[in-house]
């Protein structure tokens, strides 16, 4: 079995779509748009770019508030930061594939 690429679908190897990523709860996984596939963000990866980017967003509001950038550019950042964030998780996650589900089978 080879090893899932970041940010694309393990499927199809399309890549993954930010929208879709907002949606991903502990029982809906990552619905592909191009195949249908499932997958789950793998909990390691997914808390090292949590961590990263919390870091990197961290320094960065930091050195803002350091230079005494006005208190609207700070929170331009932190709000951009925010919303960033999904584009994050898609780009730099690792999403591993779950099995289709058999529209024929039984629920």
């Amino acid at each position: 079995m080879d090893t899932p690429a970041f940010g694309v679908c393990p499927h199809c190897r399309s890549r993954i779509s930010p929208s879709r990523v907002l949606r991903i709860t502990r029982r809906t996984p990552y619905a592909c748009p191009s195949c249908a596939g499932r997958a789950v963000i793998t909990p390691q990866i997914g808390m090292i770019v949590l961590i990263g980017y919390v870091a990197v967003l961290g320094m960065l509001l930091f050195a803002l508030d350091a230079l005494r950038a006005p208190r609207l550019a700070v929170f331009s950042a932190a709000a951009s930061g925010v919303r960033a964030m999904p584009s994050v998780f898609a780009r730099f996650g690792r999403f591993e594939a779950l099995p289709r589900r058999d529209p024929h089978a039984p629920s």
